[in-house]
C-alpha cells in the first residue's frame, strides 16, 4: 500500500461529493465542497450518500473504516482525518 496522500484522497472524496450533489440537482460551486463545510447540514447530503462515498473511498484506497468511525464524519476535513487514521500501516 502506498504512503497517505492527501491531496489524492482530497480530490476523490471532492469527485464523490460533487457526483452526489449533481445528482440531487445542486448547481455545485467553486469552494462548496471544503474543509469546515458541513456535509449533512449545510450540502444536504445524507447518511446513505455518506455511507456510498464511504465505501467507494475503501474501495478506491484498500482500506476499511470502521462503523464507530463513520459517525464523526462531517466535512472534508473530518473525512480526511479518519481515513488517515485508518489507512493501512506498512
Amino acid at each position: 500500500m502506498p504512503a497517505f496522500n492527501k491531496e489524492e484522497v482530497r480530490k476523490t472524496i471532492h469527485g464523490l461529493v460533487t457526483d452526489v450533489l449533481k445528482r440531487k440537482k445542486v448547481a455545485v460551486k467553486p469552494g462548496m465542497v471544503v474543509e469546515g463545510v458541513s456535509m449533512i447540514m449545510q450540502l444536504g447530503i445524507d447518511s446513505l450518500d455518506i455511507l456510498q462515498i464511504v465505501a467507494s473511498v475503501e474501495k478506491k484506497f484498500g482500506l476499511r473504516i470502521p462503523e464507530e468511525e463513520l459517525k464523526k464524519i462531517d466535512d472534508m476535513g473530518s473525512f480526511l482525518r479518519t481515513v488517515e487514521k485508518n489507512w493501512p500501516k506498512g
